[in-house]
């Protein structure tokens, strides 16, 4: 399949065929510094922008993009990491201090506070579903 990556300086995701080794170039907005993509269950790319402060999806057959962007009460997220868990949500982190977790299908969006304060990074959900993540700041 293809291989998905952001270019955070242009503001844009990449997708590769690895076979022919074309690249497209999907522009995400204005103000856009994605920093993770992944592949959801859907086939698109999720992308955490931390310019647009918003989970971005870029559907794969289209290109066509979504933003879902976090409450006005959560600025600044920057935004790092995602993943999917069993439910089809995608859960993901921000260095400010907050995870999150978005419902793709009715766009409802929660985000806490990360229990020990800024450095949230990378996230992961376990086989038996639970869900972690690590911290740039404090063990």
């Amino acid at each position: 399949g293809a291989v998905w990556y952001t270019a955070q300086a242009q503001g844009a995701v990449g997708r590769l065929d690895p076979h022919s080794g074309k690249t497209e170039r999907v522009p995400l907005g204005n103000g856009s510094a994605p920093h993770g993509v992944i592949v959801g269950p859907d086939g698109a790319a999720w992308i955490t922008d931390g310019g647009l402060n918003a989970i971005v999806r870029v559907d794969s057959k289209t290109l066509a993009v979504a933003r879902f962007p976090l409450p006005k009460d959560r600025p600044n997220a920057n935004l790092n990491t995602a993943v999917f868990d069993r439910r089809g949500h995608l859960w993901f982190t921000g260095q400010a201090g907050i995870y999150g977790e978005l419902d793709p299908v009715s766009g409802s969006m929660r985000v806490f506070n990360a229990p020990r304060g800024p450095g949230a990074y990378g996230i992961c959900v376990t086989p038996d579903g639970s869900l972690y993540f690590a911290s740039l700041a404090g063990s």
